[in-house]
């Protein structure tokens, strides 16, 4: 098949160009296309080709955000043309390639056999190629490739260093005194530093020290939530996000929408658990014996734009009271119809979720402890 960029490569591009940007003014396009031109020749192939639109395009995200639309855009229609040979599949041969790539990597072994008792004709009825068009060039460049030990591994790591002696203490095995934990951290920054993820993200890492005798001393990455750590076991923590701005319509939040995609998440990331690699059997251990996961919100201020709502707000506030509700609830209410299923995770059994206390209640266990009241709105609307 002949490559649709194989006559007149520049004018075609420019086209392609021109019908990513459409109207967009703000951008020199006449800078784009000289840089473009500088590094396209007659001889290119159109992988080739491709691969200069596309590093003119990363070279210049950071100056304008419509760069990340034209860099996906391109990366998309490069990955069509290495899949399909084309760069415009119709919706037929995308469907049919699903099903064979699943059977192909089963027979591999690479994929789990119990795929092939799905209705995989079906499933392939809701794959809808537009929707490709929705991500973002970080987030489809992450998606394409061999990105194997990426994926495996790109989880940031979070440390407890209260064991660790302070400045000035004795050592009375060697009869001297500790350096204390500066020296270690730099250690462990530069280690952080050193691992680039496939080039793709910077290694991430937090550092937890107890002050006072009960205070937390080891969380996750992003610090919102107690996670078990001992020597026995490390705290995974198993996360999505779901998109706000995807979930407004006729201007309003489609409650019914936003119920099916919180369900499907939550059983998506349960699954992950069962599913997933494990680096070390500590974490294996972990996961497996709590099986915690993390649900959070994304594109927030979109929603409020495509609302029409300030961010700063009463109605932003009301709007985000009512959103969260909504998202715990049907969290929660996913999570445990997950239970009626496949049954409780083993450390269950005396649990705040078995003596019936939700995150909502654990205020009330809050201000008990400080002994002070929590001003904060605690009515609900559902029941």
């Amino acid at each position: 098949m002949t490559s649709p960029l194989a006559t007149n490569k520049k004018e075609e591009i420019i086209n392609l160009i021109n019908q990513v940007l459409g109207a967009e003014d703000k951008i020199d396009r006449n800078i784009f296309y000289q840089e473009i031109e500088k590094n396209i020749n007659p001889d290119l192939s159109t992988e080739e080709i491709f691969k200069v639109v596309l590093l003119t395009a990363t070279s210049l995200l950071e100056k304008d955000p419509i760069y990340d639309k034209l860099a996906s855009h391109f990366l998309l229609q490069k990955t069509y043309w290495e899949v399909f040979a084309e760069t415009l599949p119709n919706q037929s041969t995308y469907q049919q390639l699903f099903i064979d790539n699943i059977k192909l990597l089963v027979e591999k072994d690479i994929l789990d056999k119990r795929l092939l008792e799905f209705d995989l004709e079906k499933l392939s009825q809701a794959l809808t190629s537009e929707r490709d068009k929705l991500f973002n060039y970080l987030g489809l460049e992450t998606l394409t490739g061999d990105k194997a030990n990426l994926l495996k591994y790109s989880g940031g790591v979070a440390t407890d260093w209260t064991n660790l002696r302070a400045l000035g203490s004795p050592i009375e095995s060697i009869a001297t005194e500790s350096t204390g934990l500066i020296p270690f951290l730099k250690l462990a920054n530069d280690t952080t530093g050193a691992i680039n993820r496939s080039g793709r993200r910077r290694g991430a890492s937090v550092a937890y020290l107890e002050d006072h005798c009960g205070v937390v001393h080891c969380s996750n990455l992003c610090t919102e939530i107690t996670l078990n750590t001992s020597a026995q076991e490390t705290a995974v923590c198993n996360l999505g996000s779901i998109n706000l701005a995807r979930h407004i319509s006729e201007g309003k939040l489609d409650d019914n929408l936003f119920q099916e995609t919180i369900t499907t998440a939550i059983r998506m990331l349960d699954n992950v658990i069962d599913l997933n690699y494990y680096p070390t059997k500590e974490a294996e251990y972990s996961n497996f014996q709590h099986r915690p996961i993390g649900l959070g919100m994304m594109g927030f201020q979109d929603a409020l734009f495509q609302l029409n709502i300030n961010y700063n707000s009463p109605e932003a506030l009301e709007f985000t009271d009512q959103l969260t509700e909504k998202f715990s609830y049907s969290a929660i209410s996913a999570s445990c119809q997950l239970a009626r299923e496949r049954g409780t995770y083993s450390s269950y059994r005396g649990s705040k979720w078995d003596r019936g206390i939700f995150p909502l209640d654990t205020l009330n266990l809050l201000e008990k402890e400080r002994g002070l009241p929590i001003k904060t709105n605690r009515q609900s609307k559902l029941n």
